[in-house]
């Protein structure tokens, strides 16, 4: 009797198509279950860094300064220096650093899981980008930014910036989400908590289009970790001055805007 081996190129092509369509529907399930895993884990790690920052007040009677670019003339919190983490290194129980890591090196605490996923500039900024090197690992620390004497420094929502004796609640930690202007102009957006992103600038690496932003975290000084959903803020650049709430630069030549 004859037995039919095989498979026929329809058969195939059924097989193929369901195939297709269940990843089709598995993989947004995916997807949402690893980004709902790694804003928890932010959520964690942003919480544990407010902690150090903390134990850094209770021993010295003041939160550390955040690091300063000189191309800012100011305090730059997404600047992840390796002062800024060593400084924190025996409050977080990780490691001391140096500029020749990658931020895929750096100790897990002080880097957004959001971050991980976007393989880009991933070594450390040269001084003579900004003027000073540092990491961008998707974390920024505000602590006292107005605290510094610098005249490029300016809250827009004073009351989310603590002061250097921690008397004042404010924000400690944040995800990044900033805006660059550069002449008075916008230039784009940064963030990692995103999600299908329209408009993308690979010379500046900026975002073009806010929208596809899903929210952020900040970190107060009590210990309360919040999620800021998409819609939080008006990222338009007409409204900048008035949603974000902290702002470093030059009018005439490099600002940064923070949205926390």
């Amino acid at each position: 009797m004859w037995r039919r081996q095989g498979f026929t190129l329809v058969e195939l092509l059924v097989v193929i198509g369901v195939i297709a369509l269940l990843l089709g529907l598995l993989l947004p399930a995916v997807i949402g279950a690893r980004r709902s895993a790694n804003d928890t884990l932010c959520k964690t790690r942003l919480r544990e860094l407010a902690t150090a920052a903390n134990l850094y007040l209770h021993d010295h009677r003041r939160y550390p300064l955040p690091p300063s670019l000189p191309a800012f003339g100011g305090p730059v919190p997404l600047a992840m220096t390796r002062e800024l983490i060593d400084t924190f290194s025996g409050y977080a129980a990780f490691p001391t650093v140096d500029y020749h890591l990658r931020v895929t090196d750096l100790p897990l605490l002080i880097t957004c899981p959001e971050r991980m996923s976007a393989d880009v500039l991933m070594d450390a900024y040269p001084p003579e980008t900004f003027g000073a090197p540092f990491w961008n690992t998707g974390f920024a620390y505000v602590g006292p930014a107005l605290d510094t004497g610098s005249p490029a420094a300016h809250g827009l929502a004073a009351d989310r910036i603590t002061n250097l004796r921690g008397t004042r609640r404010g924000v400690l930690w944040a995800d990044n989400v900033i805006q660059l202007q550069i002449g008075g102009s916008s230039a784009g957006y940064a963030y990692f908590h995103y999600e299908n992103i329209e408009g993308f600038d690979p010379v500046n690496m900026m975002i073009l289009n806010p929208a596809s932003l899903r929210g952020h975290h900040r970190a107060w000084t009590d210990g309360s970790v919040e999620w800021l959903p998409k819609g939080t803020f008006d990222m338009s650049a007409g409204a900048t001055s008035q949603q974000a709430a902290y702002r470093v630069g030059h009018p005439a030549g490099l600002m940064l805007y923070f949205y926390f």
